[in-house]
């Protein structure tokens, strides 16, 4: 496990506060927090938290990434995935984030590419609408968000919970499932890694 906090990006475009992972890259068991992507100019802060790219499958595994910051698009994530079909979010928590635009608090997806599953996302999320669009879907899968986007048709959702995860305290920091979280056991699989319920 590693901690990945108060870093800024203001190398590299301003892509990725945190973590910037290309190509087939591998972020796991890893908590990201209190970082953030500087405003370069034309659209170049991308991803607080992380910023997943290129032509293969970069994932995050298990990850919690919280308290990020972008002061362009998502705050806690942004998928930018030019080809491939297994890059994405899998078993990761996603919340307290900030994005200076395009509603994108906790994720930015830029293209249609990869996939989320089994993970909770807290706050908006938005799309690059020239790249994803209802012919040019994004998918969900078993997941959970608090925020439906205006425009649902750019995602294929399949078997999601739309409901507020309830956190222990996310106001100090616990990002832990309460008791009475919809989340609890509603993982499709268990963690790859064994950490128990998403």
């Amino acid at each position: 496990s590693a901690i990945v906090e108060g870093a800024d990006k203001f190398r590299v475009g301003g892509y990725g506060g945190g973590v910037a992972v290309d190509d087939s890259g591998l972020v796991r068991r890893c908590i990201i927090r209190n970082n953030e992507s500087f405003d370069l100019g034309a659209g170049k802060s991308q991803g607080g938290g992380a910023y997943l790219y290129g032509e293969g499958n970069p994932a995050m595994v298990d990850c919690l990434v919280v308290g990020n910051t972008a002061a362009g698009v998502g705050g806690g994530v942004n998928l930018s995935l030019n080809k491939g079909t297994t890059g994405g979010l899998y078993h990761c928590t996603v919340a307290g984030n900030t994005a200076g635009t395009s509603d994108s608090d906790a994720l930015y997806v830029n293209r249609n590419c990869g996939i989320i599953e089994n993970s909770i996302l807290s706050g908006s999320f938005g799309v690059n609408s020239e790249n994803v669009s209802s012919t040019k879907k994004f998918t969900l899968k078993n997941s959970c968000y608090d925020e439906t986007p205006a425009d649902e048709s750019p995602f294929t959702l399949t078997d999601c919970i739309s409901k507020s995860p309830r956190f222990v305290a996310p106001e100090s920091g616990d990002y832990r499932l309460a008791s009475n979280s919809p989340c609890i056991d509603a993982a499709l699989v268990a963690s790859p890694l064994g950490l128990g319920s998403t």
